[in-house]
Parts: structure tokens; sequence; C-alpha cells
């Protein structure tokens, strides 16, 4: 069961971090227009999620910074986060006001 559980667990930590958003906003595609249409709204926690995945396979060595890279795809894939843009989330970051939830 554990030889299982591995290779799930590569499975899941190969994917793109576009498709780990889909997957966790629930919908099939991004926006065609992204920066103008918004298809979707993801929690922090998603995006906490889907960073601690790509950690794994990532030089980046702190959740906060990989975080950041996810916001971005989120802003490439037409998601807000937290209801807000992609962009206003990354000042948020950037100001500390997620550092609780994106310790390592």
């Amino acid at each position: 069961m554990g030889d299982k559980q591995s290779i799930s667990a590569q499975v899941t930590g190969g994917e793109s971090a576009s498709a780990l958003i889909l997957k966790e906003a629930n919908i099939q595609k991004g926006s065609g227009t992204s920066g103008t249409e918004w298809v979707a709204d993801i929690g922090m926690e998603a995006v906490v999620k889907v960073a601690n995945v790509k950690l794994e396979t990532s030089y980046a060595s702190e959740l906060k910074s990989v975080a950041k890279q996810i916001i971005g795809t989120c802003q490439c894939l037409g998601i807000k986060v937290e209801g807000k843009t992609p962009k206003e989330i990354t000042v948020e970051v950037n100001d500390g006001k997620w550092d609780e939830k994106l310790q390592n």
C-alpha cells in the first residue's frame, strides 16, 4: 500500500500548476482572455495546497515564492483568488498579509 501512495504522489507532483489549479477551481479550462474575463475564484487554501505539491519539484525553497508563482498562473487562467485579482493578492502576499498560511 505504501508503494501506491508514493506512485500517486509522483503523478500529482508531475502535473502542471495549471492542471492542479483547474482541478481546485473545478473547471475544465481557463479564460481565453485572461485579465479581463474571470472564470473562477479559488481560496488561498487552494493556492497553498497546489504550492505545496509544486514545492517538491521546484527550485524555490520557500512556500511563499511558489505560492506567488501559482497566483501568477491564476492570472493567466483568469482565476481570482479570495475574490480578488491575482495582482491584488500578490500585493497582499508581498505585504505579509498571508504569511501565516504561507509558512513552510
